[in-house]
């Protein structure tokens, strides 16, 4: 499979948060870092 980006936190927690400006991204296949992941985690909002 083809990785078309790298996401990074802040597109994470778009998605996470319902922002419209991330769904056009959605139809592309992204990849997650471990430390993305992480980070997601341990995110408080």
């Amino acid at each position: 499979m083809k990785i078309d980006f790298l996401a990074d936190i802040n597109f994470l927690i778009y998605i996470h948060e319902g922002n419209k400006i991330a769904e056009p991204f959605l139809e592309y296949n992204f990849a997650i870092s471990f430390i993305s992941e992480i980070e997601l985690l341990g995110d408080s909002r």
